[in-house]
């Protein structure tokens, strides 16, 4: 970018708070190229979050895309390396000196946005996502360090600005070493992330039987909330076989996972598409059975929770259907004859026969 500009005087100054020195802020004109930068920076994020970057006509090529994507981010940590040292003591730079690594680093943050919009949605929509996560988030990080330089200039103790460039490092450390080279691996660590938060939630409900529904810490003033003595036995006798069938929850998806990482194949289409499906049911199971289990606390809202039971019921129906077409689909590319010990199909018809005992 031009970081030229016509305004004012090149060099303020500000007192410290304590000791009442002169301590150099930054030249106007670098103060400018800051402010200039972060708003290119804010746009590009605005447009990842939107979904308005244009397309490249740059063809996906897996190795060479990763390799780039590596190198930028390298860059984006070095660039934000130099800058932390040339503020890190007085006097401040002019822009003969900071010019030159924020249009670097401009350059850089443009190469890497540009990096990501050659990701087609072909490739997984959970990946998809997973990239642009952690691409608006080391952008963010960026915009923070930048705005902290802005803030405290070449303070020698200024403790934020060494901070701020130690995110952007871990940052870019994490993109380096933890982002998701593909959709398999992207929709594996959805499911591993949804795993846990479904063992907290069975967690729960079995603590909330054993207390007999009512919640393990409950306030002074919430103690009128809860009866006594927990449920009555209509309504324990009502929710035993919910739980039950919520239980089954982690193993599903446990197995399910299993089956994707032995059976997907990132070389069909399909399966790309089925991998995202199956992330995001995933993650819709663990926020309704959030909700269910809040719901189970006394007094019951049976209303609730019988709606609650029969969607998630839905919800194993149709991941057992994911699951079965990997299983189903190896098998006919295999030749091989599908497990009949704990088969999907069993798994469904258990389901089906449990939310028919349930009095909803």
């Amino acid at each position: 970018g031009n970081w030229e500009s016509p305004k004012g005087n090149p060099f303020q100054s500000e007192k410290m708070a304590t000791g009442g020195k002169d301590v150099p802020c930054l030249a106007r004109k670098v103060e400018e190229a800051f402010e200039s930068v972060i708003e290119n920076i804010a746009i590009l994020m605005k447009r990842i979050k939107d979904g308005t970057l244009p397309g490249v006509p740059t063809k996906y090529r897996k190795y060479d895309y990763w390799k780039t994507f590596e190198e930028l981010t390298d860059q984006i940590s070095n660039w934000c390396t130099k800058l932390a040292v040339m503020f890190s003591k007085p006097p401040s730079p002019n822009m003969e000196d900071a010019g030159p690594l924020l249009n670097g680093l401009e350059k850089v943050v443009v190469s890497m946005v540009t990096q990501f919009s050659i990701l087609p949605l072909s490739e997984g929509r959970t990946l998809h996502k997973e990239v642009s996560l952690a691409t608006i988030g080391l952008l963010e990080n960026v915009v923070s360090f930048l705005k902290i330089i802005q803030k405290v200039g070449c303070r020698p103790e200024a403790h934020e600005r060494t901070r701020g460039a130690a995110n952007v490092n871990e940052t870019c450390d994490r993109m380096l070493k933890r982002v998701s080279r593909d959709n398999m691996a992207a929709v594996f660590r959805v499911m591993l992330s949804s795993l846990r938060l479904l063992q907290d939630g069975v967690e729960e409900i079995d603590e909330m039987a054993k207390e007999n529904g009512r919640p393990v810490d409950v306030l002074e003033d919430e103690e009128d909330a809860y009866p006594e003595t927990g449920w009555s036995d209509e309504e324990d006798k009502f929710l035993q076989p919910c739980f039950r069938l919520v239980r089954m929850i982690p193993n599903l998806v446990s197995s399910c996972s299993r089956d994707l990482i032995q059976n997907g194949n990132l070389a069909i289409q399909a399966d790309i598409d089925q991998m995202d499906k199956m992330a995001e049911l995933v993650d819709h199971i663990s926020s309704q059975l959030d909700d269910f289990a809040s719901a189970c606390y006394t007094p019951v809202d049976k209303k609730y929770i019988s709606d609650s039971v029969r969607g998630l019921a839905d919800c194993m129906v149709q991941l057992i259907k994911f699951q079965s077409y990997f299983v189903e689909h190896k098998t006919e590319n295999s030749h091989q004859k599908p497990n009949e010990q704990d088969s999907p199909l069993d798994r469904e018809q258990e389901i089906i026969e449990l939310l028919e005992s349930i009095k909803l």
